[in-house]
């Protein structure tokens, strides 16, 4: 009996369970006691039903049962890999004064610091004694000309310093806290240079510090042969990954034109990799024991690459899979592509459990998948007349069946769409791909200086060629279409759709069409709901942005922001604190109103709301909602008409907003400060 296609993928049907037990144990996680237990007994029970019950009929008993220990084998490994249940975790340390941290990446500039992600070693009490540690941190260091940390390198550091991540302090704000403590990275500590004491030695893994070294070779030679920095940025991404050193600008071109997928390595590097050995390996096929040696120095070469990637997951899904597939190929074994692409997930979910929230995880094993289901579903809708259109319409078709499984989730976390992805595509994935090459081939005239500054000069005017179009095609009126907001409901809604939609397309069977009808109900209706809440808003939210005000008052479609002239002019603060929330609420147009040194009223009928200043309106004013955005004096406060409410904004330095809050709250007027309690929302009366 012919089986279906269901039963043809079993590592599918295993990979599905485990992944959501990994899911639902990230937001709601159970003891690991608990989850062991629950895992153990679906193990036996699993292994009773097959042993107990073997005909046809009863043979659900079994795939429940499995199911159910993969779902919970899943929350077990998620909880077990939790650095926090270590009983020599930092944290439990109470009585360290000192802890002694290896720097476990390269040190990051950033506009007042170097950040690194750090690895704890041992911390030292009172008396001197150490005691062993372990758990990772994340160190800012003042930015000094003399700061010279490096990979390995061990620093004692003030052990008081170490404070928790804190959470979002404004409402849709990205969650840095949660994104780092999927890496297992819970606390952060900030310090001065003077107080870092640097010690002896290097303690990192002799590997990743020649894959540095090695990447800065890369660096090196780019920045000699290229000679300018964007450009040099955009090979760095090519070649293995580093993104860093491209402007913000360019970044925002690549991913609004739905381009970004090339900057990162990812699996069209891995197979150009393959390729490349495999041509260049070739002679190697005619004896069966040098292709085997054939398949190892691939294999050796994709993991080495992978390496100097930083093992992104995007370029370990692919290094995976395409290990998957010489072993297949060694061991002479034929197997599903689902299948192999379903054993590369398991086996980096079972080394890194979390990497199941990266979003780069996520979209590189969606794209492909959209690639082997559906690519030859779309190429078949054409018939190309000639070689160069069948080679457009593969690219075509390619663009399109990754951005169907892929828009869902770029809609979750990005919202937005890029409208010219097919055109963009189209034109620039050729070009970065003859980068790459040109890149590679770099590398190994790099000792020839004249041939190196020859292919570098054509490096140069490719990558600005490309850089151009790029920013050309955002430029076309609507190229891309921003502000799209949708929430995890809506985006499962939105696969449910694709599947059932694709299943009734492929089937005619009409039980398809009437989920795939029931999920588009389900969709828009979620989105009806929520497009009445933002059309009948009325609030005012004050947001915690250090040292600044920022005062946003939405009704309908429209709002005004009123802040300081600094923090209007700085479009990527408000991109970061203020963007995620203004698209959550529909807000189509938003008048920036700058603050100055006078006292301003904003008249909404029948809650007059007052916000301070130095000079101007008559403090004593009666209004009903205070906003202190200025450190006042005893004087000036006695001065003021007594609120139903003061707000202190965070522009207020925490000290002087103490005294400002003993003063209301002496007068039994309810205060609060945003430096304290996050980001601050009030109903306005309509």
């Amino acid at each position: 009996m012919k089986k279906s296609f269901w039963h043809q993928i079993p590592i599918v049907r295993l990979l599905l369970p485990f992944a959501a037990g990994i899911g639902l144990s990230m937001f709601y996680p159970l003891h690991i006691m608990l989850a062991g237990c629950v895992f153990a007994v679906f193990l036996c029970v699993s292994v009773y039903v097959q042993l107990r019950f073997q005909l046809f009929g009863q043979r659900w008993l079994f795939g429940v049962s499995t199911m159910g220990c993969m779902f919970f084998g899943g929350m077990a490994l998620h909880a077990w890999q939790s650095d926090l249940l270590a009983t020599t975790h930092y944290s439990k340390q109470a009585r360290a004064q000192y802890a002694m941290v290896m720097v476990d990446e390269q040190p990051v500039a950033k506009l007042n610091s170097f950040k690194m992600k750090c690895k704890v070693m041992m911390v030292l009490d009172s008396n001197g004694n150490r005691h062993v540690a372990e758990g990772k941190l994340l160190l800012y260091v003042e930015k000094t000309q003399l700061f010279n940390l490096q990979y390995g390198e061990m620093v004692l550091l003030p052990y008081a310093g170490i404070r928790e991540i804190p959470p979002p302090q404004n409402p849709d704000e990205f969650n840095y806290k949660r994104y780092l403590a999927f890496n297992q990275v819970f606390d952060q500590v900030y310090v001065k240079a003077a107080e870092l004491q640097k010690l002896p030695g290097n303690q990192g893994a002799l590997l990743r510090k020649w894959v540095y070294e090695v990447q800065h070779y890369f660096k090196g030679v780019l920045s000699r042969c290229i000679a300018s920095r964007n450009e040099t940025g955009v090979a760095e991404a090519l070649l293995y990954g580093y993104d860093d050193d491209i402007d913000a600008e360019t970044v925002q071109a690549y991913s609004n034109t739905g381009t970004l997928h090339v900057l990162a390595v990812s699996g069209m590097h891995v197979g150009i990799i393959f390729m490349i050995m495999g041509l260049f390996l070739k002679p190697m096929d005619a004896n069966k024991r040098m292709k085997l040696v054939k398949n190892v120095i691939i294999l050796a070469v994709l993991w080495l690459y992978s390496l100097l990637c930083g093992l992104s997951p995007s370029i370990l899904r692919a290094t995976v899979m395409f290990s998957f597939i010489i072993f297949s190929s060694i061991l002479n074994i034929r197997s599903s592509v689902y299948n192999t692409l379903a054993a590369s997930a398991f086996v980096l979910l079972c080394v890194d459990a979390n990497m199941l929230a990266n979003v780069g995880f996520q979209l590189s094993y969606l794209a492909v998948l959209g690639i082997v289901f559906f690519q030859s579903y779309v190429y078949n809708w054409y018939t190309p007349s000639n070689r160069l259109m069948d080679e457009i319409w593969k690219i075509t078709s390619v663009s399109l069946a990754a951005q169907l499984t892929t828009f869902p989730i770029g809609l979750l976390y990005f919202h937005q769409f890029p409208n010219c992805f097919l055109f963009s595509n189209l034109l620039i994935i050729p070009l970065t791909t003859l980068i790459l090459y040109m890149v590679m081939a770099l590398l190994v005239v790099s000792p020839f200086s004249w041939l190196s500054w020859l292919l570098g000069q054509a490096i140069f005017y490719t990558i600005g060629f490309t850089n151009t179009i790029v920013k050309c095609v955002e430029r076309i009126p609507y190229a891309y279409v921003n502000g799209l907001y949708i929430n995890i409901p809506q985006s499962i809604l939105l696969y449910v759709m694709i599947l059932s939609g694709t299943a009734y397309l492929l089937l005619r069977r009409i039980m398809y069409l009437k989920v795939c009808a029931g999920s588009a109900i389900f969709f828009f209706s979620i989105q009806a709901i929520h497009q009445y809440q933002n059309n009948t808003q009325y609030r005012l939210v004050v947001y915690n942005i250090r040292h600044h005000t920022a005062i946003h008052i939405l009704k309908g479609n429209e709002a005004r922001l009123l802040g300081d002239s600094s923090l209007l002019e700085n479009k990527d603060k408000l991109k970061f604190h203020l963007q995620q929330h203004t698209w959550k609420s529909g807000i189509s147009h938003t008048q920036h109103i700058p603050l100055n040194s006078v006292w301003k009223r904003m008249d909404v009928p029948g809650y007059p709301v007052l916000i301070s200043g130095m000079q101007g309106i008559n403090p004593l004013t009666k209004c009903s909602l205070l906003l202190i955005r200025d450190a006042l004096t005893p004087e000036q406060l006695n001065s003021i008409e007594p609120p139903q409410e003061v707000i202190i904004t965070s522009a207020v330095p925490m000290h002087r907003a103490r005294v400002i809050q003993e003063y209301w709250q002496h007068k039994n007027i309810p205060v609060r400060y945003v430096g304290e309690t996050g980001a601050i929302e009030v109903s306005l009366p309509h």
